[in-house]
């Protein structure tokens, strides 16, 4: 008997959908996040024709709270298109999806429904998501795919990933170029995702710039080993913090993949955590005391910039929301220490606990 032709997409089959302008629910999934981001853009350009209308024709959902997301998906499901002709509904933070019959009936329900004039993206990450060779099989897939068509997004092959990563450093400057070796260095070094590729070619140009003569210059692997690798680390700490200070659980899970990537230890990226946090309570017990941003630095011993950046990530927090947050990195760090387990599911339920909204509602 010859097997079933898998009735899964690749994001080629995107352009033909797209131009086609019909009403869609699309459900992105796979490895490769950035080119979710890409194919989610593009289709925005297509779909968002009257300029000045996002705020009643495009709908940003996070299912982080499952009810309120339903909800806010079922209200825009409804909405009318205003000058244009369809509404464009992106969906996020599904993770609480997996595994659930209850949550995968109640979404397969709602996206049935509606006024048929949305454009849909329910928008997986890959940490959101396991599709191995059952992934057919599954009440995610059996529910949705009679209402959603399926695109899965791999991670580009080893060629097309060279080429790119050559392209993006010829593009900034035509005095430089990508080396195979160094291309090669590159994409093994950020475990060939395009998002890190892309950050690490911008070091990367901005390192060799100065030596540009006017002269074909090259980028070798040399150069990629002594920049990213050593640069690429340096920035957790940053993108970090940067994540903390917005109080985002998707940022967060991000800075955590990015981790995972570098194949950092679970118990060092708890600790720059912890850091972070205890920085922010300290600052917010200043403020509160009634210290100055300046008066706060000089006492917490901390650079005045960064201590302004700290002051307006708590500035709106509640006390209690950065208390609990030193307080549930200590626990996770006490776990980490003897868990036999994943230390990464640790690390997923540390953010998942203090970014959801109950928490961030002190």
């Amino acid at each position: 008997m010859a097997k079933a032709e898998s009735k899964i997409l690749s994001p080629d089959a995107l352009g033909e959908i797209v131009r086609a302008g019909k009403s869609e629910t699309l459900v992105f999934f796979g490895e490769e996040d950035y080119l979710k981001t890409v194919w989610s853009e593009r289709i925005a350009k297509v779909v968002m024709t009257a300029e000045g209308f996002e705020i009643f024709n495009r709908f940003n959902i996070s299912f982080s709270d499952e009810k309120s997301g339903l909800s806010s998906l079922t209200d825009a499901l409804f909405a009318s298109p205003m000058m244009q002709e369809h509404t464009l509904i992106e969906v996020c933070d599904l993770s609480s999806l997996a595994g659930r019959a209850t949550a995968i009936d109640a979404l397969a329900g709602a996206l049935s429904g509606g006024s048929g004039d949305a454009v849909v993206i329910l928008n997986f990450r890959s940490d959101e998501l396991d599709a191995d060779y059952r992934f057919e099989q599954t009440a995610l897939y059996k529910k949705l795919s009679p209402v959603a068509k399926f695109v899965k997004f791999d991670l580009l092959s080893e060629g097309k990933l060279v080429t790119w990563a050559k392209k993006l450093i010829s593009d900034k400057d035509k005095r430089l170029y990508l080396t195979d070796e160094g291309a090669l260095a590159l994409i093994s070094l950020c475990s060939g995702r395009m998002l890190a590729i892309l950050s690490e070619t911008e070091k990367l140009a901005a390192y060799k710039n100065y030596a540009v003569t006017g002269e074909a210059t090259p980028i070798t692997e040399e150069d990629v080993r002594t920049v990213c690798v050593q640069n690429a680390k340096d920035d957790m700490p940053f993108a970090m913090s940067n994540a903390a200070a917005k109080w985002n659980l998707r940022e967060m899970l991000a800075v955590f993949d990015f981790c995972r990537d570098m194949r950092e230890e679970p118990v060092s990226v708890i600790a720059k955590l912890g850091k972070i946090y205890s920085e922010m309570l300290k600052m917010k017990t200043a403020l509160m005391s009634g210290l100055s941003v300046t008066a706060a630095a000089k006492a917490l011993g901390m650079n005045e910039y960064r201590a302004r950046i700290v002051a307006r990530s708590v500035e709106n927090v509640p006390l209690s929301v950065i208390e609990n947050a030193v307080l549930l990195d200590y626990r996770t760090d006490v776990a980490l220490k003897s868990t036999q387990t994943d230390k990464w599911v640790l690390l997923d339920k540390l953010a998942a606990e203090i970014y959801t909204p109950k928490s961030l509602r002190g």
